[in-house]
């Protein structure tokens, strides 16, 4: 590449490197001129088995990804459909049918923690002052 300045080049440097081609870059970087399917082809058969390994890869992280996004899109969609209803709620007989309701979901399992630390307090209280 620094002979193609030096030959003549040196004053028009974007010239220079507008007339660059595959015949100038060395062999290695002249295989990616034509494409994944000539790197696949040139490659050795370990070569070809460790991009097949990380395609798998790929694949499973992709899968993976995208059942995450569905299930956090679903636990928001319940989160705000319980939250609409705790927050229309006058009781606590109200928010214990609302916990029941939405037990598999993340925010009606804290709902349901919540009550249930309230009833242990309640009853913690009452046997001191039984006492």
């Amino acid at each position: 590449m620094f002979e193609i300045f030096l030959s003549g080049h040196i004053n028009d440097p974007i010239s220079a490197i507008t007339s660059l081609s595959t015949s100038h870059l060395s062999p290695k970087l002249a295989l990616f001129d034509g494409g994944i399917w000539d790197i696949i082809g040139s490659s050795s058969f370990f070569g070809i088995v460790i991009m097949s390994v990380l395609l798998g890869f790929s694949v499973v992280s992709w899968a993976i990804i995208i059942t995450r996004l569905k299930l956090y899109r679903h636990e928001e969609r319940e989160a705000e459909a319980m939250l609409e209803r705790y927050n229309k709620s006058k009781r606590l007989a109200d928010s214990v049918s609302l916990a029941k309701q939405f037990q598999d979901s993340t925010l009606g399992s804290l709902l349901s923690a919540w009550i249930q630390e309230l009833v242990d307090l309640r009853d913690s209280q009452s046997e001191g002052a039984s006492n």
